[in-house]
């Protein structure tokens, strides 16, 4: 798998954010602070939104901001080789849909399926439309991010992986 870094983050109508929102994300570990529906799970939500195309909170009308009747998230990575993608989706209350990957500009994949599985085949370095690799790929999404409340969790994997032991029973 290749080293692919979150390089920006766009979002309008989403969950919490009505009005859009742009985010510059610096290199490193990010951590979202913020007091309670300050919109850090919407922010992480948006990430997984749109490099799945699935509605973390299960509904389109739940994923939509309430006084929107649109909802985008504009995601751009950078590749360790210096090239860029940039993946978009939109939906529309009417059912309406836009998802695209652009490769250094020039779009790559269009629909919710084609998106999703270039974005797979990229991230996990494959070229396949099997659903195994899909169902890889959403896992990795889910298990790369850390949600709320799977901190400690992460830090208990983490202090294992520091013993010995640890590390065999992880490399096995």
């Amino acid at each position: 798998m290749s080293r692919v870094l979150i390089d920006e983050i766009e979002l309008e109508g989403f969950v919490s954010y009505k009005r859009k929102q742009h985010l510059k994300v610096p290199q490193g570990v990010t951590v979202l602070i913020g007091e309670n529906g300050s919109g850090k799970t919407s922010l992480v939500e948006a990430v997984i939104f749109a490099l799945t195309g699935k509605y973390p909170r299960g509904t389109l009308e739940n994923t939509i901001n309430s006084s929107s009747r649109t909802m985008s998230v504009r995601l751009r990575l950078k590749l360790p080789d210096g090239k860029r993608i940039e993946v978009y989706r939109e939906r529309r209350r009417n059912g309406e849909r836009s998802d695209y990957v652009k490769l250094n500009g020039k779009i790559v994949a269009s629909g919710v399926s084609e998106t999703t599985s270039y974005l797979a085949g990229l991230l996990l370095g494959r070229k396949s439309k099997d659903p195994s690799t899909l169902k890889s790929y959403e896992r990795l999404v889910e298990t790369s991010i850390v949600r709320q409340g799977q901190i400690e969790s992460l830090i208990e994997l983490l202090s294992r992986l520091a013993t010995q032991e640890g590390k065999k029973s992880f490399d096995s």
